[in-house]
């Protein structure tokens, strides 16, 4: 099934008025009245734009002035352009946080920006800073041409939306030859225009030329609750007990490298006690901005607030949970909660058979602590410690709270600083592996040399209670198909509350409403229900070959025993990984022994070989552990043992029998714990030459904490002089509990609340009016260094069937 979404030629030409009306984008101005002065200025001859380049001359460069000198002749008393076209970023590579080399053949940039880098031919363009749209070109048009543009287009669109964290949804040109197609990306999927011959139909050429030029926020894709507020800093906007709250933002700490689905993004930041009086004056918080599916009954609030509730330890503590507000594209007044129907809304007729637009609407999360990323660890004793630590908050959350987590990854596993007041828990030393001085020695340890526990976050998979049908095969949602569609409970702008069955979900001025923390679920038999068990979820690398080797028509619930199996394919694959903390082993090298288990995008057979294969084991995985991890080979030969060769294939299904449990894994580990040499203790010193994996989904994976990608919050003052929406300045919003790298869903974190304040400001007779860039307002934030390219490979690879 595609996300992506192909109008057909009336179907484009009535989006394209909707979406940019004469109304609203060009404040009432008829693109007909447009087209006749540009006529007057001879660049159109009734027949033929003049100007555009013909097969001899075309290029980034041409094509690139032929849409500038269109922005050149408009009426100087009716429109004010600041942004430019520009081909410059064929010929040399954007910087940005990505793996790849990315070239776009068109950008829209400020005007300022394209001055400032020709003025000062070392400056490049940034895609995190500058970019704005990005545009592919193929000098003739035909099925091939528009196909393989697309597939470019889309993929430098990832990057984009990676680079620009705030940013959820992005237009996208393709110009092949005489044709024009306009594409919009969101988390739902893409909306493609029929291809438009730019010389017959010249009105609609014009609204999409003209319409993303002078594109305000939203139509651009900015989330306006995400504001600028000095150098380098931005806000998020909250709102709490109906209060409007803001959080400064401190750091970027993942943002999703995929293209549709959760688009998850998380920040942390620091709040005033005014705003959270439960918590100390500047505390730090984390902010997690995900598009999450209506269809499931609890989000990822309530499951907090469920663990809360049960004094689940080693989770983290929710503070606020709230859905993201946005302007209506049609209607700048009017306030919605985000969701990927609102574009959806603006075409009327109904999907395509064949067509998979995803409902997905923008939720907002604040929690406590931050953490750092397990692979973080400075020494072996609190790797292990927190491996431990998120271990009993695994089983605890089961057996106390009855919530399974499902999504078990290394990137949702952390370490954070114990603040003034927590309790060490050393519970887990209740052990019959330990005698009593032994628990005590190994007690005292902890406590003195132990400076941070582990932490299992990102809990936005649970199943609350393991009931389920048969009805469902691994891989389907429960609520997949017409004939089993749930409720939606959606809200009109009357503030109305009523329920709609989704397929009957077609006004886009309506707010779908998810019940969040605090709030009752409707206890109805067609309101939204959560996921099955039998619909699989996870990531490839990590996930247990039972649940990645099934197949439609065997069933297999999700139980305990998966999640188990994923955390000793963490522990692995951080012992293949490293040679010390902080110190990954060469490309080479990780190319032979960590890349084929875990650098994968589909089911292993060749890594479930590996594993389970005594030859494999022997030769292929245990000489690859460094001296450092070896301590840990007798707990990795028991897991392997306990856990994986219990699983058999027969008739090529999966059929497991492990009776392995928590206790028994915890168990392993403190014998192992108990037995480290001293200088196991020690926090390594990290080589300062050798970057460290920074946490941050990218379509590869790399290095996992980059610095802050500190992107536009379009304000959108390149406008008409008369426009309404010249932005002069902005809300802002967005949070979360961290869920590094993997986004997990199709192509592959959010959007924020309450729009920017627009106002309208004649320009002087000089031309030269407010202008906000919020691009220009922010330093552009430093490269890593160097990107660890197995990193980059699990970012790459991180999405998953949910």
């Amino acid at each position: 099934m595609s996300v992506r979404w192909v109008l057909s030629e009336v179907e484009t030409v009535s989006f394209l008025e909707h979406l940019f009306s004469d109304e609203r984008a060009f404040s009432g101005i008829a693109i007909k009245t447009v087209l006749k002065h540009l006529e007057q200025k001879e660049l159109w001859d009734g027949s033929r734009w003049q100007a555009y380049p013909l097969s001899d001359d075309y290029s980034e460069a041409n094509i690139a002035a032929f849409f500038n000198e269109i922005l050149d002749n408009l009426p100087t008393d009716l429109f004010l352009c600041k942004r430019r076209w520009t081909g410059k970023g064929a010929n040399k590579p954007l910087n940005g946080f990505s793996g790849a080399v990315r070239k776009p053949d068109l950008m829209l940039c400020e005007d300022s920006t394209i001055k400032k880098c020709k003025v000062l031919e070392e400056r490049q363009f940034d895609l995190r800073t500058d970019v704005y749209v990005i545009g592919e070109l193929k000098n003739r048009y035909g099925t091939d041409n528009v196909r393989a543009s697309f597939i470019e287009l889309a993929g430098k669109v990832v990057f984009q939306l990676e680079n620009q964290d705030g940013r959820y949804a992005t237009p996208g040109l393709q110009i092949l030859g005489d044709h024009i197609i306009l594409t919009l990306f969101d988390r739902g999927g893409s909306i493609s225009t029929h291809p438009l011959h730019i010389h017959q139909r010249p009105e609609a050429f014009l609204r999409v030329l003209l319409g993303i030029t002078f594109g305000d926020a939203v139509v651009l894709g900015f989330d306006t609750t995400i504001s600028p507020v000095e150098e380098g800093k931005k806000k998020i906007q909250i709102i709490r007990d109906g209060k409007e709250c803001f959080i400064l933002v401190d750091q970027l700490l993942f943002i999703s490298g995929s293209l549709h689905g959760r688009g998850t993004t998380v920040w942390s930041g620091v709040v005033t006690q005014a705003d959270f009086p439960e918590l100390e004056e500047g505390q730090k918080v984390v902010i997690k901005d995900s598009f999450v599916d209506p269809l499931r009954r609890y989000t990822e609030g309530r499951i907090l607030k469920i663990l809360e509730d049960n004094e689940i330890k080693g989770v983290p503590r929710l503070l606020h949970e709230q859905q993201v507000q946005a302007s209506h594209p049609l209607d700048s007044d009017l306030q919605l909660n985000q969701s990927t129907h609102i574009l959806h809304s603006l075409i009327k007729d109904p999907l395509p058979a064949d067509c998979k637009y995803h409902l997905r609407i923008l939720s907002r999360l604040v929690s406590t602590p931050k953490g750092d990323p397990i692979y973080d660890f400075s020494s072996l004793a609190e790797l292990l410690v927190g491996l431990i630590d998120c271990l009993k908050a695994h089983f605890d959350a089961f057996e106390i709270a009855g919530v399974l987590h499902r999504d078990i990854s290394l990137f949702n596993l952390l370490l954070y600083v114990l603040a003034n007041g927590d309790e060490c828990r050393i519970d887990f030393l209740q052990s019959n592996v330990l005698d009593d001085a032994e628990r005590t020695r190994l007690e005292e340890k902890i406590k003195a040399q132990v400076t941070r526990r582990g932490l299992l976050a990102d809990w936005g998979y649970v199943v609350p209670a393991l009931k389920c049908g048969t009805d469902a095969s691994p891989g389907e949602s429960p609520c997949s198909g017409l004939n089993r569609s749930p409720n939606l409970y959606v809200r009109s702008p009357g503030d109305s509350e009523t329920k709609t069955k989704l397929q009957n979900l077609l006004e886009g001025k309506d707010s779908i409403v998810i019940p969040m923390v605090g709030e009752s679920i409707p206890n109805d038999a067609n309101t939204p229900i959560d996921a099955s068990p039998l619909h699989r979820t996870g990531t490839w690398a990590w996930m247990a070959t039972e649940l990645s080797h099934t197949v439609p028509g065997t069933p297999v619930v999700h139980q305990p025993h998966h999640d188990l199996e994923s955390f000793f394919y963490i522990l692995l694959a951080i012992c293949l990984l490293y040679d010390t903390p902080g110190t990954t082993k060469p490309p080479k090298t990780l190319a032979e022994c960590f890349d084929p288990l875990f650098a994968i995008s589909q089911p292993s057979v060749a890594k479930t070989l590996a594993i389970q294969a005594g030859f494999g084991w022997t030769a292929l995985i245990l000489p690859y552990i460094s001296s450092y991890f070896q301590p840990l080979i007798p707990l990795l030969d028991e897991l392997r043992r306990e856990l994986l060769l219990p699983i058999r294939l027969e008739r090529g299904i999966v059929q497991p029998s492990s009776g392995f449990t928590h206790h028994m894994f915890i168990d392993g580990m403190v014998k192992i714990l108990s037995r480290l040499p001293d200088s196991s203790w020690i926090p390594y010193p990290k080589d300062s030459s050798v970057s460290t994996v920074t946490r941050r989904s990218s379509t590869s994976s790399t290095a996992l904490l980059p610095p802050i990608v500190t992107t536009a919050l379009l304000s959108s003052d390149s406008l008409s002089r008369h426009s309404p929406l010249r932005m002069t300045g902005t809300s802002s919003g967005s949070a979360g509990v961290k869920r590094p790298l993997d986004d997990g869903d199709d192509v592959s974190n959010s959007r924020g609340k309450k729009r920017a304040q627009l106002n309208t400001q004649p320009a002087d007779a000089s031309g030269s009016g407010t202008h906000h860039d919020p691009l220009s307002k922010f330093p552009k934030p430093r490269n890593p260094s160097s990107l660890d390219a197995s990193i980059q490979k699990l970012r790459l690879f991180s999405s998953a069937p949910r």
